[in-house]
């Protein structure tokens, strides 16, 4: 008699139906297509930044080091085109990854001399630089209105190239 009910109730699960559907995992990462993996920054003008709460905007994060000749170049650029398209939807943060440069005021006076209008952001831990796999500098991410890497640029990056960015929105 237990031998039929067990059976029964084996029959009765068996046959249940799913209720749980299985999502698919959104792999992070840096690869196009990929999510953009999430930080939080303090920025140089005070308070914090957390990246996924510009996410349905696109994002150009630039990250420098104050000491690059390339970088130093760049940036009052980008600063430029910044403010030539401020209130557009467009996000730009150029992040420094060089802890040691947060002692002193080395990075204050690097934005205040190359006059940079855009979010500064310092990656004390290098955490995020990690997460990007930042082995250079200038290294620029393009994070589109879905959280996703849209395209990735080793070196420096043209302002014709990211105006393309800025057009499409």
């Amino acid at each position: 008699m237990r031998a039929v009910f067990l059976l029964g109730l084996m029959y009765q699960n068996w046959e249940a139906p799913v209720k749980e559907v299985v999502q698919p995992i959104e792999k992070e990462g840096i690869e196009a297509g990929m999510k953009a993996p999430d930080f939080s920054l303090p920025s140089l003008a005070g308070g914090e930044v957390t990246l996924s709460d510009y996410y349905g905007e696109t994002i150009i994060l630039t990250f420098f080091t104050t000491w690059c000749s390339v970088c130093q170049e760049e940036l009052p650029a980008l600063s430029q085109l910044y403010q030539e398209e401020k209130g557009t939807g467009i996000k730009m943060f150029a992040v420094n990854v060089a802890a040691q440069e947060v002692q002193g005021k080395d990075l204050e006076n690097f934005s205040r001399h190359f006059q940079l209008s855009m979010p500064v952001l310092i990656d004390k831990t290098g955490t995020s630089s990690q997460k990007y796999q930042v082995t250079g500098v200038p290294m620029t991410y393009i994070i589109d209105a879905e959280g996703k890497v849209e395209k990735r640029y080793f070196g420096p990056v043209h302002q014709e190239e990211l105006k393309k960015h800025f057009r499409k929105n």
